[in-house]
């Protein structure tokens, strides 16, 4: 799965932005580009476990520090995943709208100006 999204998004993405970057930047901005993407990783992931754990009663994070997990603490941890899912699927699809917007709005520009 990582190697398909590399493959079809990662690489031609990079691509892209170092496209956009004048040619005596790219070497500042290929220095960038990991940096950024690291970042994104880790506030990803913050985000990600700040509202998982959010789904949990207080004290109950320290009772899954044991490997054994009880059925009592199952449904909590579905339903931290859940919120962490759905909070992400709402960023996803919120940023594909503005991207969309975003888009659209340059293209009437350019349209406008020819």
């Amino acid at each position: 799965m990582l190697t398909c999204a590399i493959a079809f998004f990662s690489l031609p993405n990079n691509r892209l932005m170092m496209m956009a970057v004048p040619e005596q930047d790219r070497s500042e901005a290929s220095a960038l580009l990991p940096v950024a993407l690291n970042m994104g990783s880790l506030l990803g992931i913050s985000v990600f476990e700040t509202v998982f754990s959010l789904g949990f009663p207080v004290g109950m994070s320290q009772s899954l520090q044991s490997l054994t997990v009880s059925q009592e603490a199952q449904p909590l941890i579905l339903d931290g995943f859940k919120q962490a899912l759905i909070l992400a699927s709402l960023i996803l699809f919120s940023t594909f709208i503005y991207l969309f917007v975003k888009r659209t709005r340059q293209n009437e520009m350019r349209a406008n100006d020819h």
